[in-house]
């Protein structure tokens, strides 16, 4: 179920908040500690001109809460709150034992949520505190946590995994994840903001997002996960490009993002096999970290050395590149590549990928690299030429017919050694018109934008993925 947090502050405001809401949640918590006055007649007429269902909440300071007075008032409050009967309340951990049982007892129609939340961290001993929280008899135990990487959320995801009756959410960026993710690992509720300008909690998606971009509503026990990792991700399109491609072609399939470094890649990748991913995109910085993790490697993808994209099946990895034959058919969209001459800055991993497959096609190819060693070996293993950037002048004055940024710096070399009326391409995708793109437009250079390749390597990532069905 998906439900809204109502945060008023007034009644009436709260009243225009459900309208809103009604379109997409199931149910609303209203969160009573952030209104301006606890008014039970108010409350009931509230009540009374909505149908959907409601949790009322009265969340304390200690937890991330509102509530200004005192716990003993609190306690008070709620057990006034339970005489409207709603069809939730929730009631947090630390509070269980001073009258949880008793109040419960008095209002048998409730549902009750037990609650803890931890805003630092995931507890060490998180299943302790679970077997704590069950020792109550309660509708849901809903624990909150904070994980603080991805590995962390990933641990935390496969703890929750099938857990029953239990509300398990990540906060903070790192555990939007579980948000999108909970119907998927058996999660009954997840809670979302009306604006996500104003959550309700760290992390806390919209209404809309979860609905419109991750299609939660259709996503169940069977949903398949795919996702995009790398340092950043956070501006990255691939959420929205393969979440409308699979809602395009009726795949019970959902695509996440997950910020990881290389030193966190090892862990990651032990929690992926443990969850339901049938495929990972892979950006920058893991291209080439990625080789050591997976039990097959694509012929094309060795040759080239760095990997963008992974087919998870039956916890068996296997690596593909797609980033090679997408850029150069973006490029060859305007001439074929054959006896080019293309300069190549850069010799990261989309570096190689573009220097094997432009080389297969016949271009006539030298790299340019801040780090002249790594240009050289690049260099030798394609059979081309490769120097230190300073070299640019020398390359222009020569001439060429191509020039690739493959760095991600905005602008890599003088825009003097951008020759005019030549195809200029940079691999960036935001901005879309880099300082770099800038330049060559005023030279009159015909120019090839990220986004281009990006769509043509996702193309090629989706038929990997949904080849003759097997994922599906």
């Amino acid at each position: 179920m998906l439900c809204a947090s109502i945060l008023g502050p007034t009644f009436k405001k709260a009243s225009q908040q459900i309208s809103q809401a009604k379109e997409h949640a199931d149910l609303v918590e209203l969160r009573l500690d952030r209104f301006e006055e606890l008014d039970l007649t108010a409350l009931k007429d509230l009540r009374a001109a909505f149908s959907i269902p409601m949790i009322f909440t009265l969340r304390s300071r200690s937890q991330g809460g509102s509530y200004p007075f005192s716990e003993e008032k609190r306690l008070a409050d709620l057990s006034h709150l339970a005489t409207l009967e709603p069809e939730y309340i929730d009631f947090e951990l630390h509070a269980a034992t001073q009258g949880f049982r008793e109040i419960k007892q008095r209002h048998p129609s409730v549902k009750w949520i037990l609650s803890h939340h931890d805003f630092d961290k995931i507890p060490d001993d998180l299943e302790g505190l679970y077997k704590k929280m069950r020792a109550y008899d309660a509708h849901y135990y809903k624990i909150c946590v904070t994980p603080r990487n991805s590995v962390e959320a990933l641990h935390f995801l496969c703890w929750a995994k099938g857990k029953k009756n239990t509300i398990a959410i990540g906060m903070g960026d790192y555990g939007q994840i579980s948000r999108i993710v909970a119907p998927v690992l058996g999660c009954p509720l997840v809670y979302a903001s009306l604006d996500e300008e104003q959550p309700a909690g760290p992390g806390q998606l919209s209404l809309e997002t979860l609905v419109e971009r991750y299609r939660f509503k259709s996503l169940n026990r069977d949903t398949a996960l795919y996702g995009l990792i790398g340092d950043p991700v956070d501006q990255s399109p691939s959420p929205i490009t393969h979440n409308r491609l699979m809602e395009q072609c009726g795949l019970n399939a959902v695509y996440l993002t997950m910020q990881v470094t290389v030193s966190e890649l090892s862990q990651v990748m032990v929690y992926v096999k443990q969850l339901p991913f049938r495929g990972l995109s892979v950006t920058m910085p893991l291209k080439e970290a990625i080789l050591s993790h997976l039990d097959e490697i694509d012929p094309a993808a060795h040759a080239i050395g760095a990997v963008n994209t992974l087919v998870i099946n039956q916890g068996k990895v296997k690596g593909y590149n797609t980033d090679a034959a997408g850029a150069l058919n973006a490029l060859e969209s305007l001439f074929p590549v054959r006896g080019k001459k293309c300069v190549i800055l850069g010799a990261g991993g989309a570096a190689k990928a573009i220097v094997c497959e432009a080389v297969q096609r016949g271009a006539i190819v030298t790299i340019l690299n801040r780090d002249e060693e790594k240009a050289r070996q690049l260099g030798r293993r394609f059979q081309c030429e490769g120097f230190g950037m300073d070299k640019i002048g020398a390359r222009a004055s020569m001439g060429y017919d191509v020039l690739i940024n493959c760095t991600p710096l905005p602008l890599p070399i003088d825009p003097v050694h951008i020759l005019p009326k030549t195809v200029v391409m940079d691999l960036k995708i935001r901005p879309r018109e880099t300082p770099f793109l800038k330049h060559a437009l005023e030279k009159q250079c015909r120019v090839i934008y990220g986004d281009a390749m990006f769509v043509e390597q996702a193309a090629g990532q989706f038929s990997l993925w949904f080849k003759n069905g097997e994922n599906c």
